[in-house]
């Protein structure tokens, strides 16, 4: 049996007991399947201390090798194989392991899965029973609080009975779009959006509930006039419904918060937090993690007796904090604060408005950002920037959006002040709403070079990504091959140095090469290669760092994994998540190998590479040698290789405007192998180009 424990969120040391077996090489025209993929987690939701059985669905599931999982406290072993779309895990949750959500993903001989989320929870879980898709024939649930795990196929609705008691505020969640970010339905917004409905026990409606706040999962917050008994019924928001479509509903006096003040904090101290909500504390002090970065996020559930929060987002940055004084309605009454700061602010009401009012220098270089839709905030930021004789010089309404956001209502501008004045800053919401929960935090500061790191998704085994839900980085590594990766850096304020890539923690046999991003390149390859006579199977983390140089100091990031999914018109959303990994694979029937690795030429001129394609014994099919997507400004010759020849050149070209640097390079042969096609990856190319 297969059994992996996770001692930590980003352990991935998941290979004990493990044997995996190491398949003999391929040869002829044999295709290894492509790695697995996975569809639905039933039931989506285990009670911390207990132990369930999950059926999983999907493609390509079989030889499971390991179970991995982002959070400590899980363990899995394979209970049964229904078939290679279905199995059953037997997954024990131990008492204190982290409430919410885990991913969870299976590693085969063919590579490592996309990845799918398990809810961790306090309370007991149960799965939802048809047929109960009339009011008539609601499941009982019979006591509170409880979680329910169930989906809405069809134009499904569930209903659920219990009784509550006059006085008793109940919490309903629904957690559904969360379970499965962004699926393609008929070219339309594909994911789950659950809707709540309550009613009495006569079959009058009490209360319904669509989204909360800005997230599409529905929460519910009632609380009883009279003893009784009462039905929930859980829908799609448009009476859709697919297998995909998964819920884990969460009933009882459950604590929930439902805004919080105020939203962030200076990295490394404790924060004074106001709460409002139900069944939980009005107040809190949180420690906030230290950060070597400018701006970060920090999640936190409070824990209140046997149970939990929902979850609480703050923002932590490198600034001393100040806080709001009302009244700053108008210019008039502009509150002077410093530069640099933190505000901690309020748009209370309709229509409100507030002014802050500082002092700056002719170059002065200024950038302010408001945080709070990020964090939770309903509020659709809008700032200004005014001079003293009331001319606007700057202004902005939506920021760049980070990965996992279809928008970000969240304002930033930088400018570079025109003269000894006195400056004002107008903070706002777009729409001109305001209320207790709209909070924000507006950080001013002097900018400087900066960047964030991701690394994207790619699956060059995927040949065909219409037909698959989830990319993510490469999910296979062949034994004797290689897989190629891409790395992307947003610049932030001007940053313009080359920066280093680096592939740390890789295990014995495996091997990686890079490439810098040169000034101005904001995507590179990278490669990871095994060698022969490593156990498919085996897992490889992925731990990429990385560095540049800004004002005499190193600035260093941890690449963000970035996950996609359909989403609309064959558009692919992005969104972060927690493991960066992928798995040794069965061998490919051929491999291709460029010579040398390292090339010098000088902008303007070319220089040849050659190719060797190496076939597996009885393969005897042309071979397509091609470049995918070199970086701008070299170019490179394509070739096919005849079913006889094993070797070809290949021309690489840098032109005379391409800034000097190093450049990496990923070749990928393409065959026809019993109708399908085949691709495999070079080992990367490092071209250096000068003066």
């Amino acid at each position: 049996m297969v059994r992996v424990r996770t001692p930590g969120p980003l352990a991935l040391v998941l290979l004990l007991g493990i044997a995996a077996l190491i398949q003999a090489p391929a040869t002829g025209q044999e295709i290894p399947p492509p790695p697995p993929e996975l569809t639905t987690v039933l039931p989506a939701a285990i009670q911390r201390g207990s132990e369930a059985t999950l059926t999983v669905t999907g493609s390509n599931l079989t030889e499971i090798r390991s179970i991995l999982f982002s959070a400590p406290g899980l363990e899995a072993e394979l209970a049964r194989q229904v078939n290679d779309r279905t199995v059953e895990l037997k997954v024990k949750c131990a008492p204190d392991a982290p409430v919410g959500l885990a991913e969870l993903r299976l590693v085969t001989t063919h590579g490592v899965s996309n990845c799918r989320y398990l809810y961790v929870d306090t309370v007991p879980v149960l799965e939802e029973k048809e047929p109960n898709t009339v009011f008539a024939a609601a499941q009982l649930l019979e006591s509170l609080p409880v979680g329910v795990a169930g989906r809405i196929t069809g134009s499904d609705r569930d209903f659920f009975r219990f009784y509550a008691k006059a006085g008793q505020k109940i919490v309903f969640e629904a957690v559904g779009r969360r379970l499965l970010p962004f699926l393609r339905i008929d070219d339309r917004i594909g994911w789950f959006d659950p809707y709540l409905e309550l009613y009495d026990s006569s079959g009058h409606q009490l209360a319904t509930a669509d989204d909360f706040r800005m997230q599409p999962d529905a929460t519910l917050i009632y609380e009883f006039a009279t003893d009784g008994e009462y039905v929930l019924c859980v829908r799609d928001a448009a009476y859709r419904g697919r297998n995909e479509f998964m819920y884990y509903l969460r009933i009882g006096e459950l604590p929930y918060v439902t805004n919080w003040f105020p939203l962030g904090g200076t990295a490394g101290t404790k924060v004074q937090l106001s709460l409002a909500g139900v069944n939980a504390p009005t107040t809190a002090t949180v420690d906030l993690p230290t950060s070597p970065l400018r701006l970060s996020f920090f999640t936190h559930r409070l824990a209140t007796g046997e149970h939990t929060t929902n979850a609480i987002e703050l923002a932590v940055d490198q600034l001393a904090s100040q806080a709001e004084q009302e009244p700053n309605d108008d210019r008039s009454h502009a509150q002077e604060i410093p530069v640099p700061v933190a505000i901690d602010g309020l748009i209370g009401q309709a229509a409100d408005e507030d002014w802050f009012r500082l002092v700056g220098k002719k170059g002065q270089r200024l950038a302010a950002e408001i945080v709070a839709r990020r964090v939770g905030s309903p509020m659709d930021a809008v700032i200004d920037l005014y001079r003293s004789n009331g001319q606007r010089i700057a202004g902005n309404d939506d920021a760049e959006a980070r990965p996992g956001y279809l928008q970000n209502a969240d304002s930033r501008l930088v400018v570079t002040l025109p003269a000894d004045d006195t400056y004002f800053v107008r903070v706002r919401d777009l729409a001109r709403l305001g209320g207790d929960d709209y909070g924000y935090r507006l950080v001013l500061y002097a900018p400087s070079p900066d960047f964030e790191a991701y690394l994207v998704p790619t699956d060059p085994f995927i040949t065909n990504p219409r037909l698959t839900i989830a990319q993510t980085v490469a999910r296979a590594v062949p034994v004797g091959g290689t897989a190629a990766f891409r790395v992307r850096v947003r610049r932030i304020d001007g940053l313009n140095h080359p920066v280093q890539v680096n592939v740390k923690g890789l295990p014995e046999g495996v091997e990686a090469r890079t490439a810098p991003l040169a000034s101005g390149q904001n995507e590179t390859w990278f490669t990871i290669s095994a060698a022969d006579g490593l156990a498919p199977g085996t897992i490889v983390p992925l731990t990429v760092e990385l560095t540049t140089e800004s004002d005499g100091a190193t600035l260093l990031r941890q690449a963000i994994p970035l996950e996609s999914h359909s989403y609309v018109a064959d558009q692919r959303q992005e969104f972060p998540v927690a493991l960066a990994v992928t798995a040794v694979s069965s061998p490919l029937p051929f491999r291709i190998e460029p010579d040398p690795l390292d090339a010098t030429l000088k902008k303007g001129e070319a220089v040849r590479i050659k190719v060797r394609c190496i076939r597996n014994e009885d393969l005897t099919v042309p071979v397509q040698i091609t470049a995918d997507t070199p970086p701008r400004g070299i170019t490179i010759s394509n070739a096919t290789l005849a079913p006889d020849k094993q070797d070809v050149e290949l021309e690489v070209k840098a032109a005379g405007n391409l800034a000097p640097g190093q450049y990496g390079i990923v070749l990928v042969g393409t065959a026809k192998i019993k109708n399908q096609d085949v691709r495999v990856y070079s080992k990367l190319l490092l071209l250096t180009v000068q003066n």
